[in-house]
């Protein structure tokens, strides 16, 4: 799938309702030959187990390491594989999580609930077996302000929160 085999290919992870034509995962799978969108289905009606079998068969079928840059709801899908799949840190070469949604108290959209409870044992073994980083964003209207810092923990190792929404420039 990459024109280069040393370097990682990108695999998106989607969130809720999908990315559009303009969102920073488009853009990327647009501009780079090695990145490449996880069809997970199910867009407006998120189901966990069938989005963690679609990023799970979607790994499998990558030769080398990946990239994943997951987003919203995506980010929860990545932690619950992660926490299933015991040869994640050997298929992974790192992870982006950008801006994960609240999934356990009271979720702002009731849509997302599916996904609780959270993947927290992925924390309770020392954070993600391969190397991730989780952004946050200001204005990410499925996460109160309360629980952005308190989300950290749960789907990464670091937290920061962005100035403005587009291709999350911090």
């Amino acid at each position: 799938m990459s024109d280069n085999p040393d370097r990682p290919l990108v695999l998106t992870v989607p969130g809720l309702d999908n990315s559009g034509p303009d969102h920073w995962q488009s853009l990327w799978e647009q501009r780079h030959a090695g990145c490449f969108r996880v069809q997970l289905g199910q867009w407006d009606k998120p189901h966990r187990n069938s989005w963690v079998n679609q990023l799970n068969l979607a790994m499998r079928a990558v030769e080398g390491p990946v990239l994943l840059a997951a987003h919203s709801l995506g980010c929860h899908a990545v932690a619950a594989w992660a926490q299933m799949d015991p040869d994640a840190a050997s298929l992974v070469a790192g992870a982006l999580l950008v801006a994960p949604p609240e999934v356990d108290f009271f979720p702002l959209d009731v849509r997302v609930a599916a996904f609780s409870p959270t993947a927290s044992a992925v924390d309770s073994f020392g954070g993600f077996a391969f190397p991730c980083h989780s952004r946050g964003q200001s204005q990410r209207p499925l996460l109160r302000p309360t629980r952005r810092q308190s989300a950290s923990p749960h789907v990464g190792r670091a937290l920061c929160r962005c100035r403005r929404a587009g291709p999350y420039q911090c």
